[in-house]
């Protein structure tokens, strides 16, 4: 009997085990016309250029960028979603006959108790039974009927098949078109800078501007050129040597030439893409350098490089 209330307790907590399928349809809804929104346009491409200039030791950077868009049709459509549940091995139906079988035994235990119980026989040979194991199994056994019969009905509810519909647009690209706004300075974007073993970033303000301070030549890596011997100045006996009538000041010294300017070598990353440039130095020299720079991802060759 223990054998048997331990098994019945077993299959009681058990539940069957679902397969679920899920199939998700779009379907048009033919009562409302799809429209081409005038304003509905994505954006599907972006062509960033800069503009720099050297003044001094001050680098500025101005990033704008141009917008390809195509126009976006809205077509009303209707998301249907059929989620499918499938009972494996027949669980249903071992739980509804597992439930029935221990509720038949428990009934029947509380009809007759006396069959369930043991039977005793006193000294004047009279027989007696005591009803208590037969109510007790009785009890025992259609509670764990009526447990296994409702988790087969939860699993009843919850193998129920379902539909779902939702209301939705379905987005499509159609042909090009111009931006609402074609093209503007690239805001709150990283912009670094690499010269020689010296990097510095920074991200660009509403105007799509970024400035950096270089450091000097020695922290650039840059080696400067010699400066060039200073002029030769005019012997004692040569005429500009001869001060003016009633004047006694000697002629000033002519001042030491800067070294000859150089280029140098210097990249700008800036989403994702690069290109190069030069910058001069000394930098206590350079004025008025500057260009437009075009943008490339990495790996792509410049098209000045020669392959």
């Amino acid at each position: 009997m223990k054998r048997g209330l331990s098994l019945a307790l077993v299959l009681s907590t058990g539940c069957a085990q679902l397969e679920t399928t899920t199939t998700v349809e779009v379907v048009p809804r033919p009562e409302l016309d799809p429209k081409w929104l005038g304003n509905a346009k994505t954006v599907v491409g972006r062509d960033l250029t800069v503009q720099w200039s050297q003044s001094l030791s001050t680098l500025e950077f101005e990033v704008h960028e141009s917008r390809r868009c195509r126009a976006v049709l809205h077509e009303p459509v209707d998301r249907v979603e059929s989620i499918d549940h499938t009972v494996k091995h027949g669980g249903l139906y071992w739980e509804y006959g597992i439930g029935a079988a221990l509720l038949a035994v428990g009934l029947a235990a509380l009809i007759r108790p006396e069959a369930f119980s043991n039977r005793a026989v006193d000294e004047g040979g009279n027989t007696s039974r005591d009803t208590t194991t037969g109510y007790r199994l009785g009890g025992i056994f259609t509670a764990l009927g009526a447990g296994v019969v409702g988790i087969g009905v939860y699993d009843t509810v919850r193998s129920r098949d379902s539909v779902q519909t939702t209301r939705a647009y379905r987005l499509t690209s159609g042909h090009p078109t111009p931006c609402i706004s074609p093209s503007g300075p690239r805001s709150a974007t990283e912009v670094e800078i690499v010269i020689g073993p010296w990097t510095a970033s920074a991200n660009t303000d509403a105007q799509g501007r970024v400035q950096f301070g270089l450091p000097g030549e020695d922290e650039l890596g840059v080696e400067l050129p010699p400066a060039p011997p200073p002029a030769a100045t005019p012997g004692p006996g040569a005429a500009s040597d001869v001060p003016a009538e009633g004047t006694t000041e000697a002629p000033a010294p002519a001042p030491a030439p800067d070294p000859a300017p150089i280029e140098v070598e210097a990249s700008i990353h800036v989403g994702g893409q690069l290109a190069e440039f030069t910058i001069v130095a000394p930098l206590a020299t350079a004025e008025g350098r500057g260009g437009t720079l075009s943008l490339r991802p990495p790996g792509v060759p410049s098209p000045g490089a020669t392959p």
